[in-house]
C-alpha cells in the first residue's frame, strides 16, 4: 500500500501507542512513536512528519506544552496536531487551540473517526504545501521578471542618454552656422532692391528662424529629459506674447491677420520662460503661416478656481484639414514639444475642435501654477 504520510504518535501509555500505531499503519501510513513529550521533540529535531497524534495527560511535559514547543519551530508551522484526550472541558479545548492544536479526538476513540480526522488534516496540509510551493515559484518568477525589467530599463536609459547626447551635439553643431546664415540674410535683406528678391529673402529668413526653433526644441527636450540646468522664474505672460508678435510682425502684416490679445499685463507665470515661450512660438508660427489672409486669431488667458489656461482660438479655414493627423508635419512637431513642456510643468496641452468654425490650442497650467494679476 502506498505511503499516505508520516505520523508521529505521542503517548506515555505503551498499550495506547500500540493500538493507534497498528490502526494507522494498517491504513497505509508510516508511523513513528514517542513515549513522552521530550522524546517527541527529539524526533522533530531530526525528522519531519505530516501529522502528530498527541496525548494531553503525560508526565514531564503535557500535550499542550509539547504543542507550544513544536509551534516555535517554523519548519513544523503547518504540521497538524490532533490531541488525544479524555478531557472534554471547555477551558482545555480553548487552551489547546490557543497553543496551536488543530483538532481533538476523545478517548476512547472510534477507529473510523480517527482515520477520517487523520486523512482530512493530512490532505489539508498537502494543500497548504502546494499553495506555499506555488507562491514560492511565483515569487521566484516575479524576482526574475523584475531583474529582466531592471536590465531592460538600464538599457533603455543608456539608449536615452545616447540619444540626448546626440541631440545636444547636433544642436551645438547647427546653432553656430545658423547664426552666420541669419546674419548674412539680414545683410542681404537690407540691401535688396527688388520686391521679388525681398520676398525670397523673407522666405529664407523665416526658414532660418524655424530651423533655429527646431534646434532649440531638440536641445531643450534633452534638458528636460536630463533635468539639467532648467531654472524656474516668475515672468509676465503678456510680455512673452508681445515679443513673439514682434518676431512675426512681417508675416502678420503680409497676411493682414487680425490678432486679438486679451492677456492682462499683470498676469505672471512661474516656470521656465524659454520652454514655455518656444512652445507658444512654434504653434503661433504654424497658425500664422497656414491660415488664410485676413483671418482673426484670439489669444486670451482664463483663470478661475478650476483652471488657469492660455487659449489661442482661430478659424481653421485654410488648413488642409483640422484633423490632427493631416496637419502639416512641422505643426505636429510643435504640438509634441508643447505637450512635453506642459507635462514638465505638471500641466497639459490640448487641441480642441469647438466647431467647424473654431479651433483652439490650450495650455493648461494647472491649479498649482503660480499665477497672479
Amino acid at each position: 500500500m502506498n505511503n499516505r504520510g508520516r505520523i508521529l504518535v505521542v503517548d506515555d501509555n505503551p498499550k495506547n501507542i500500540q493500538l493507534i500505531a497498528n490502526i494507522i499503519s494498517d491504513n497505509g501510513y508510516e508511523v513513528e512513536i514517542a513515549l513522552g513529550g521530550k522524546e517527541a521533540l527529539h524526533w522533530l529535531d531530526e525528522q519531519s512528519f505530516d501529522l502528530m497524534l498527541l496525548d494531553i495527560m503525560m508526565p514531564e511535559k503535557n500535550g499542550f506544552e509539547v504543542c507550544e514547543a513544536v509551534r516555535k519551530n517554523a519548519a513544523f508551522d503547518i504540521m497538524p496536531i490532533i490531541y488525544l484526550t479524555a478531557k472534554n472541558d471547555k477551558e482545555s479545548t480553548v487552551h489547546g487551540f490557543a497553543v496551536g492544536g488543530q483538532d481533538f479526538i476523545s478517548k476512547p476513540f472510534d477507529t473510523l473517526e480517527l482515520l477520517a480526522r487523520v486523512s482530512t488534516h493530512i490532505e489539508l496540509k498537502k494543500s497548504k504545501e502546494a499553495v506555499l510551493k506555488a507562491n514560492l515559484v511565483l515569487e521566484q518568477k516575479v524576482q526574475e521578471r523584475t531583474l529582466q525589467l531592471e536590465e531592460s530599463n538600464k538599457h533603455l536609459q543608456a539608449l536615452t542618454q545616447t540619444k540626448d547626447k546626440f541631440l545636444s551635439f547636433i544642436g551645438r553643431e547647427i546653432a553656430s552656422p545658423l547664426n552666420d546664415i541669419n546674419m548674412a540674410v539680414t545683410l542681404i535683406k537690407n540691401s535688396a532692391e527688388s520686391t521679388r528678391m525681398s520676398e525670397m529673402i523673407g522666405l529664407l529668413e523665416r526658414s532660418v528662424v524655424n530651423l533655429s526653433l527646431v534646434v532649440k526644441m531638440a536641445s531643450q527636450i534633452t534638458q528636460i529629459n536630463s533635468k539639467d540646468n532648467i531654472e524656474y522664474q516668475d515672468f509676465y505672460l503678456n510680455r512673452v506674447i508681445e515679443h513673439l508678435m514682434i518676431q512675426q510682425d512681417e508675416l502678420i502684416e503680409s497676411k493682414n491677420l487680425d490678432i486679438q490679445c486679451d492677456v492682462d499685463d499683470m498676469i505672471t507665470l512661474k516656470g521656465n520662460k524659454e520652454l514655455i515661450k518656444n512652445s507658444i512660438f512654434g504653434i503661433l508660427d504654424a497658425i500664422f503661416k497656414h491660415n488664410v489672409p485676413n483671418s482673426r486669431i484670439n489669444i486670451r488667458f482664463d483663470e478661475s478656481s478650476e483652471k488657469k489656461e492660455l487659449i489661442i482660438s482661430f478659424n481653421p479655414h485654410g488648413w488642409n484639414n483640422a484633423d490632427k493627423d493631416t496637419m502639416p508635419e512641422e505643426t505636429l512637431l510643435y504640438f509634441s514639444f508643447a505637450d512635453i513642456v506642459m507635462n514638465f510643468h505638471h500641466g497639459q496641452f490640448e487641441i480642441k475642435q469647438d466647431s467647424e468654425e473654431l479651433m483652439s490650442f490650450i495650455w493648461n497650467f494647472g491649479l498649482e501654477s503660480n499665477t497672479s494679476n
